[in-house]
């Protein structure tokens, strides 16, 4: 059963994987590698998830196999709703929402056929596989806004070191016009901060038991970028 259904989810996210709209390919494995890529997506490390994935269900192995092996039947609900959420994603030609589809219809059938009991360890496994989709499109919610801090920060620090600046934007201009400086898209944090926020994640999951000290170290990434 396992071996039928990796080859009809493989060739389901490869015939039908991304909407007619995209101008790439149909397969959303080759959407993934793409975007793997490509600069402008600051997603490189996008092939290693994967992997570090299945490196945290071996590290939880003895976990699961000492938990019981059952059939979840209210799975199958999460399996229809992923299956559902790759349809919209398909048809709204948005394959990003076809990638967390897949992601949540693999633990589903981990779920369905292995028990919650067995399931609730591959839980963070399947959610950092989250960290291989690009967030570029976060650019004027989150990269924007953090550029103008930085170029606040940066405005403040100069001017305290008397320095005749003015601020246009997220470009600083020498009140003389000797120099221009532009804080561009690289130097936003969202690239650190998306990496050290997956860093955090694995290395709190790894190092500590307790859920809240999982999420600190979680948060701990965020001003750090």
């Amino acid at each position: 059963i396992g071996s039928v259904l990796a080859v009809f989810i493989g060739m389901m996210y490869h015939f039908l994987g991304v909407g007619q709209a995209s101008l790439l390919t149909r397969s959303l494995w080759g959407w993934l590698w793409h975007v793997w890529n490509q600069d402008v997506f600051d997603v490189s490390h996008g092939p290693l998830i994967p992997f570090v994935s299945l490196f945290l269900i071996w590290w939880n192995r003895k976990k699961i196999l000492a938990e019981p092996m059952r059939v979840s039947w209210w799975a199958l609900a999460c399996v229809f709703f992923a299956l559902l959420m790759h349809w919209v994603g398909m048809r709204g030609a948005q394959p990003r929402l076809s990638v967390v589809s897949l992601i949540f219809l693999l633990w589903s059938l981990g779920c369905l056929f292995m028990g919650w009991p067995r399931a609730r360890y591959l839980i963070f496994p399947a959610a950092i596989l989250l960290f291989m989709i690009p967030y570029n499109f976060l650019e004027q919610q989150v990269a924007f806004p953090l550029r103008l801090f930085v170029t606040d920060i940066s405005v403040a620090i100069a001017k305290s070191c008397n320095i005749p600046i003015r601020k246009v934007g997220s470009q600083i201009f020498d009140m003389t016009g000797r120099f221009q400086y532009d804080v561009a898209a690289a130097c936003s944090g969202i690239r650190s901060l998306t990496t050290l926020l997956c860093i955090g994640a694995i290395f709190g999951y790894l190092t500590q038991e307790k859920w809240w000290k999982r999420l600190a170290l979680f948060i701990a990434a965020i001003p750090l970028a």
